[in-house]
């Protein structure tokens, strides 16, 4: 009886509260039916940013700055009204840019940051109720369609979080897939681009010398689908924290980024840095900005010994705070050098110039030293670093020189373009087009001719970047090929190539002898197998076997030999018979 008694209580509650719903509407300024419309259309707006939250997850790539991040359509807010209830509400913004604020109706937010729109969202929930305690925020960004084209491997359309920047974008996006993997031509050019880069880092990056410039990264081109464009400063985003140069990217954005352009100015950090770089000068750049850009001072940096040189070779002092920071901040003109030295490194702030030249390996004195363009040579740089120490081997002794380029190599036009006004063989073209395409970054300088027969050609005019190594003698040459114990031999000076195939048992079955050669360590170029030529510690020999010529190549060889010999015999019966006959 109790049982029934609760039962009937709840019962009549339940119909006294659904009874005082149309009044309670009306109080609150709607009527019955607006009430439940907006029961419909919040029924209806879950349902949505249900299926938006249920959908697939994605990396955020950047955290969102409310002030800078763009609302549109697709992207799910989390709603709180802790006047009403303590958990969250989610709201999707719809095609036409509004969202549906439980309890409150439609609100447009078109063309508004997050943070404009969350304080239109609470300043619309405050007209109804003033005393509510609102919270909004992005919970899920939408996805956007953007294009990217220009010097990448990856041009195409491509599917992306909001969230992401324009820097986000680009490094998303340049990465292959296992699709593009298996594809040849693309999967070629992307390795070879890795590669590229991977040997020129490796080569100057201990020199204290720029080995590619960071015009991309400053030059990038961002088209927006009003037709509005800007330029995005990668760096200038990354060293100062403004989002504004580095946008989150929109609907239907042209990312264009740039190939090298010679005649942009630049700014150059070499020396101690973490990261030395020849900076793509833009008006209003400063000097601590710069030196951001190169990845900042180096933990061995001397901060007593920074000197900013201009174009015209005026040097200033750059006073720099025990925290790193700079003391005479100023704005850098185009063409400037600001050099770092290193706190055991050679060169003076008093005897800096025009240019500057690393040098390292057995040198008394490795580092980074002044020079004069167009008046300092090889011996002059030497004479600076001390001195060969008694470990140094010349004839390996090698001066880079880089060039500076960061456009991608694409297997593209220009190949074919390249064929057609080239008049070699097609087996030549094919290895010149090769060559110019993995052209060495040296100078040529034989440093052994230099020293040991004072070979006045070889002492070469030094530029501003040169990187001059000096190597110790390797003890060894490595013998490969067709032949019978391949390996490294023990150096000897002064033998020739006979000898070191001496040592390694002979020519093997299939080596043919005679087309031997001799690739020198020093710059990778093959010589003859001649008697006057000596082998040097690092080079490698090679025995290669017969040419892979086509199927019959050597019969159709044997026919002409034969048919020149019985043209001769031809002739000369000829003559005989002509002569006879007089």
């Amino acid at each position: 009886m109790k049982k029934f008694d609760l039962l009937k209580n709840v019962a009549v509650a339940m119909l006294l509260f659904v009874a005082t719903l149309p009044s309670y509407a009306q109080t609150k300024g709607f009527s019955s039916f607006d009430t439940e419309k907006l029961l419909q259309e919040e029924m209806k707006s879950s349902l949505t940013a249900e299926k938006a939250l249920t959908s697939e997850t994605m990396i955020y790539g950047d955290v969102v700055e409310p002030e800078h991040y763009k609302i549109g359509p697709g992207d799910v807010l989390s709603y709180y009204n802790f006047n009403v209830s303590t958990s969250a509400q989610f709201m999707t913004v719809s095609p036409e840019c509004s969202v549906y604020i439980p309890r409150i109706g439609e609100l447009s937010i078109k063309d508004m940051t997050l943070d404009e729109a969350k304080k239109a969202i609470i300043e619309r929930v405050k007209q109804n109720q003033s005393n509510a305690a609102v919270s909004v925020g992005l919970y899920k960004p939408r996805r956007v369609y953007i294009t990217v084209s220009g010097n990448t491997l990856f041009e195409g359309t491509y599917s992306l979080p909001a969230s992401y920047r324009v820097s986000t974008a680009i490094a998303a996006v340049s990465q292959l897939t296992d699709a593009e993997r298996s594809q040849p031509v693309l999967h070629f050019n992307y390795e070879q681009a890795k590669n590229k880069k991977r040997k020129n880092e490796k080569k100057f990056g201990s020199t204290g010398f720029a080995s590619q410039s960071d015009f991309t990264n400053r030059n990038i081109f961002l088209v927006k689908k009003n037709g509005t464009s800007q330029n995005v400063d990668i760096e200038k985003a990354r060293v100062t924290g403004d989002v504004s140069f580095d946008p989150y990217i929109t609907e239907n954005d042209k990312i264009i980024i740039p190939y090298e352009n010679d005649d942009n100015g630049y700014v150059t950090v070499i020396g101690a840095v973490m990261q030395p770089t020849s900076v793509s000068w833009k008006q209003g750049d400063k000097i601590s900005e710069i030196i951001k850009m190169s990845g900042g001072l180096a933990p061995n940096a001397d901060l007593d010994n920074v000197i900013l040189t201009d174009a015209y070779g005026v040097t200033t002092e750059i006073k720099i705070a025990a925290d790193g920071s700079v003391l005479n901040d100023a704005e850098v003109a185009a063409g400037g050098t600001i050099s770092v030295e290193a706190k055991s490194a050679g060169a003076k702030k008093s005897d800096v110039k025009h240019g500057f030249v690393s040098v390292r390996g057995e040198v008394n004195n490795p580092g980074t030293y002044p020079i004069i363009e167009g008046e300092t040579r090889v011996k002059d740089v030497i004479t600076l670093a001390g001195g060969f120490t008694s470990a140094a081997y010349l004839p390996l002794g090698t001066i880079y020189r880089s060039n500076g380029t960061t456009d991608i190599s694409k297997f593209d036009d220009s190949y074919f373009e390249f064929y057609k006004v080239a008049d070699l063989t097609m087996e030549d073209s094919t290895r010149t087009r090769y060559a110019l395409n993995n052209l060495a970054p040296i100078v040529s300088c034989n440093l052994a001719d230099l020293y040991v027969n004072n070979s006045d050609a070889d002492n070469v005019l030094i530029r501003t970047g040169d990187y001059i190594n000096i190597p110790k003698c390797p003890n060894n040459v490595y013998v490969f090929g067709y032949v019978k114990k391949p390996g490294y031999v023990d150096f000897v000076p002064g033998q020739t190539l006979e000898w070191y195939l001496e040592r390694v048992g002979g020519v093997s079955e299939g080596g043919k002898k005679g087309r031997a050669r001799i690739i020198r360590g020093s710059t990778g170029v093959w010589a003859d197998n001649d008697k006057d030529t000596f082998v040097y510690a690092g080079d490698r020999i090679y025995v290669p076997t017969s040419p892979d010529n086509p199927p019959g190549t050597q019969l159709q060889t044997y026919s002409l030999i034969i048919t020149a010999f019985v043209s001769i015999a031809s002739l000369m019966l000829s003559v005989y018979q002509m002569l006879f006959k007089n």
